[in-house]
Formats: structure tokens, C-alpha cells, sequence
């Protein structure tokens, strides 16, 4: 059994030998310039394999390996240098007749003994390359990877699933805000035209007032004049034509402040429903908003609908009347809403 310092100073001459096989180039091994057509180039892939074999055991830490493995490969690097020295030192004085058979045989011997240095060394560089690796270290830096691409996985997923939420909440706000601004653009010109109709309400009572106190004065006038003033030619047939001259200017007075009157009654009428109308409008989004069942939201929007698009009366035809278009409103919504489903 080898003692420890034995074991150590085996060691020390494997490093020196592998310190030497590391040293030599491969590309200066082929010697084409001073070797011609003898040159080793074609052994390069040989020499190469089997410096890259040693320069990888090179690499282990070779405290653990056992005496018989160290032995064996000191022996094989011990080999592996003079077969390359000869390779090396090899020329035509010294090697004068069957120089060709010289360097394939030197050639061939370092190919040949590759099988038994690859059998010799792979288990020590394996050995070698486990006991540099701690696996359970590299396993739980693996696991914490692993469990902080899955949160960051996670992460990306509610953070999208956010946005999603939150881009859906900007568009129903912006839909929302949309469907009121469309109301109240709506209820805008229904306010429009109320106020239009009450300034030409306004006026036509001003002129209904004048037309009155006109026709008020004019027959005022007339009777007093028939009173105080009685001409001295008055006789039946002159009687009866101041009569009906008379009776013509108060019965266009008259009828000057029924038409004025009746303009005024219309326009204060069309007034009237169209600040109904607005009114509808802007109530509507707060009626809908109210309630969750569809077919109160239905009935609400055939009532509003029923309320802006009705007929209403003019004033301007006396046997005028409301038309009752419920039924052609509701048909109408019924028909859109079918359209809609399909």
C-alpha cells in the first residue's frame, strides 16, 4: 500500500508529464517544411485527438484517483512523449532507408494506443468532472430559476389579465361616455328648439297684446263716435253702409287677435313638448342604469322612443289632434332589435 507522500509524488510526475504534452503545438508536429513529402500532416488528426485526451485529464483533480489508475496513467503519458519526441526528431540521417514505413509506424503506434488511453482516462475524467460539479447546487439553482420564471410567468399572466381588465373598463367608460354624450348632444337640440318656440311664443303675445289693446280702442272709438256724433243726414241706407264698414274693421281686428292669439297658443304647445322631450332624453341613461331586467330597459327605451319620434300638433289646423304611433314605434324597435340579433 503507497503512502500518502508517495501517492503525492506520483501525482507531481503525471502533472509534470501532462504539463509537457500540453506544451507541444500539434500544427509544428506535421513539419512539411523540412520533411517534404514525409511529413506528418497526416497523422495531425491522430496527434490531435490524443493531446486534446490528455489536456482534458489535465483539468481533474487527481488527489482522489486510486494508485492503480495513476500508475497506469503515468506510463501512457511517459509513452505519449517519446513516441511525440521521436515525431519530433525524426529525419532522413537518421532514419536514411525505409523512411516512409519509419513514420507511418510512428504514426500508426500513437493511433493504436489510443483505445487503451481513452479506456484508461475517460473514467477519470468522468470521476473527475463529478466530483468538480456539485449537482445539488446546480439542481437547487435550477429549482429557484425555475420557480422565479414561474412566478415572473405569473407575474406577466395576472398583469395581463389586468391590462386586459382595464382596457375593457376604458372601453365600456369611453362606450359609456359616448352613449351620454350622444344623449345629451340629442337633448341639446331638443333644448334648442323648445327655446326657439318659447322666444316666438313670447312675441306673438306681445303682438296679441298689442293686436287686443288695438281692437279694444278701435271699438271703443267707433261706439263713441256713433254715440256723441250723429250726422244730420243720416238716413237708412247711409246707416247701413257706416254699419258694415264699422262691423268689416272690428271683425279683421277681431280676427287679427284670434290669429295672433292662436300663434301664440302653438308656439308655447310646441314649447312645451320639446322640453318634454329633452327632458325624456336626458332622464333616459338614468332609467336604463336603474334596473338590470332587459324588458324594463326595453319598455323604457319604447316610451322614450315613443316620446321623441311621436307626431305632436302644430297649433296651425284647428281639428288638429295627437296621433297615437305607439303601435308603429313599437314595431319599428321590435324590427331593429330582431336586425340586431342576427
Amino acid at each position: 500500500m503507497p503512502t500518502l507522500a508517495q501517492h503525492e509524488q506520483l501525482i507531481d510526475e503525471i502533472k509534470k508529464s501532462l504539463g509537457e504534452l500540453r506544451q507541444i503545438d500539434i500544427l509544428s508536429l506535421a513539419r512539411k517544411e523540412e520533411l517534404g513529402s514525409m511529413s506528418f500532416e497526416s497523422g495531425l488528426p491522430v496527434f490531435e485527438r490524443t493531446l486534446r485526451l490528455y489536456r482534458e485529464v489535465g483539468k481533474v483533480q487527481l488527489e482522489s484517483v486510486s494508485w492503480g489508475p495513476l500508475t497506469q496513467l503515468r506510463d501512457q503519458a511517459r509513452e505519449a512523449i517519446t513516441s511525440f519526441k521521436q515525431i519530433q526528431e525524426f529525419s532522413f540521417a537518421r532514419y536514411p532507408s525505409n523512411t516512409q514505413a519509419q513514420r507511418d509506424s510512428l504514426i500508426a503506434a500513437i493511433q493504436d494506443r489510443y483505445d487503451r488511453e481513452f479506456q484508461l482516462m475517460s473514467p477519470i475524467i468522468s470521476f473527475g468532472v463529478r466530483m468538480g460539479t456539485d449537482f445539488e447546487r446546480l439542481e437547487r439553482e435550477a429549482k429557484e430559476k425555475l420557480d422565479a420564471m414561474s412566478g415572473l410567468l405569473q407575474e406577466q399572466q395576472k398583469s395581463k389579465e389586468e391590462t386586459a381588465r382595464s382596457v375593457k373598463e376604458t372601453l365600456d367608460e369611453v362606450r359609456k361616455l359616448a352613449r351620454e354624450a350622444g344623449v345629451s348632444q340629442h337633448a341639446e337640440l331638443f333644448s334648442l328648439e323648445a327655446k326657439a318656440h318659447e322666444d316666438s311664443a313670447s312675441k306673438w303675445l306681445t303682438a296679441t297684446i298689442w293686436v287686443s289693446c288695438i281692437t279694444l280702442l278701435g271699438a271703443s272709438s267707433l261706439l263713441a263716435l256713433s254715440w256723441f256724433y250723429t250726422p244730420s243726414d243720416l238716413n237708412t241706407t247711409r246707416a247701413v253702409q257706416i254699419g258694415i264698414g264699422k262691423l268689416a274693421i272690428l271683425s279683421l281686428l277681431f280676427s287679427a287677435v284670434l290669429w295672433t292669439g292662436r300663434l301664440y297658443r302653438s308656439h308655447r304647445h310646441n314649447h312645451v313638448v320639446n322640453r318634454h322631450r329633452m327632458n325624456a332624453l336626458r332622464t333616459f341613461q338614468t332609467f336604463v342604469n336603474a334596473t338590470g331586467d332587459e324588458a324594463t330597459k326595453n319598455a323604457v327605451l319604447i316610451q322614450a322612443t315613443q316620446c321623441i319620434f311621436g307626431p305632436q300638433a302644430t297649433g296651425y289646423i284647428a281639428a288638429e289632434s295627437d296621433a297615437n304611433p305607439a303601435s308603429q314605434i313599437l314595431e319599428i324597435v321590435r324590427t331593429a332589435g330582431s336586425k340586431s340579433n342576427i
